[in-house]
């Protein structure tokens, strides 16, 4: 399937900005205009809070496989409603007036077996996002809804999930040491993860290649009276994700109760930070068979568009 090519936005303003809304002692600096650059190898985003960097974390690591073969990996498309939305409204976490008012879903008229073989009322990731993205949800606090506008994260906190034509403001380009963020605020409650995400290249001619690579998400808690500062990743294999088509972006979506047992549950409270990196395992010119072409210039990242924590508490 052809794809298109990776939009390129240029700039003419160059303003410093601080990011702010994260904890480190020394604010990151950057320019306005930096990572949008027409040049590919100059939009990579590799920044780790300090915090992040301790190697307590490390030492005190729980690492979660996950098959997402058995799990929601998909394209943007429009299986939200089965997939997320009812089993929120199943599990209390939505009510019929918003079932209805949010999404047009009418569970007085219908019951909910209707409105799930009802093929023709689609619920998108598209939709879920508008309402259920870091920076909106409605967390009983303006503050913490405000602190997830702040700082270049921002970009994965908005609802944005894929370009909508808005190219690298939207995105965030990593190679595969990827980069971290830290909160003010802790996650103290928790129901499902999503994230979503496409491979780019710097091959601007001829065929496009869908890759595949090891991707990592690693929760921090921060250290506590009765714990050491701790960190949770998932690890998870991805197939077959879409590259170099800007249009298009692979979701990955679980509920957190599917992927960690009764003991491990717990394990995510507390957490004030996290990191993103991959490895790429296969990509037919810069990765053939799984062995590094070093006989290329061309170059490989991971574009991250939103993360979201549907329903999630924080405090």
């Amino acid at each position: 399937m052809a794809r298109n090519k990776i939009k390129r936005v240029s700039t003419i303003l160059f303003l410093v900005f601080f990011l702010t809304g994260c904890k480190d002692a020394v604010n990151e600096v950057f320019n306005q205009g930096q990572y949008t650059d027409s040049d590919f190898l100059a939009n990579y985003y590799s920044y780790y809070p300090e915090e992040l960097r301790k190697n307590v974390y490390s030492t005190n690591e729980t690492i979660i496989d996950i098959d997402v073969s058995d799990k929601t990996y998909s394209f943007l498309g429009g299986e939200a409603k089965e997939k997320a939305l009812i089993p929120d409204y199943q599990e209390g976490l939505i009510s019929k007036k918003e079932l209805k008012e949010k999404f047009g879903i009418d569970l007085d008229e219908n019951t909910v077996e209707e409105v799930l073989n009802n093929q023709l009322q689609r619920v998108s990731w598209y939709d879920y996002s508008k309402y259920y993205n870091l920076s909106d949800s409605n967390y009983g606090d303006s503050k913490i809804n405000d602190s997830f506008k702040r700082g270049y994260f921002s970009k994965m906190t908005d609802g944005l999930i894929n370009c909508f034509g808005f190219g690298a403001i939207a995105r965030i380009q990593t190679d595969e040491n990827g980069f971290g963020v830290l909160f003010k605020h802790e996650l103290v409650e928790y129901t499902s993860f999503f994230v979503s995400l496409r491979g780019a290249t710097n091959i601007d001619e001829g065929p496009t290649y869908n890759s595949d690579l090891e991707f990592r998400v690693s929760f921090y808690i921060e250290e506590s009276a009765s714990m050491q500062p701790s960190k949770v990743t998932f690890k998870m294999d991805l197939n077959e994700i879409y590259t170099d088509g800007s249009g298009n972006s692979n979701v990955i979506y679980f509920r957190l109760k599917d992927v960690l047992t009764q003991q491990q549950l717990p394990l995510l409270k507390r957490t004030t930070g996290f990191s993103f990196s991959f490895t790429l395992k296969e990509h037919v010119l810069l990765c053939p068979g799984g062995v590094v072409n070093t006989d290329t210039d061309y170059k490989f990242a991971l574009m991250l568009y939103e993360l979201m924590l549907p329903h999630s508490k924080w405090r």
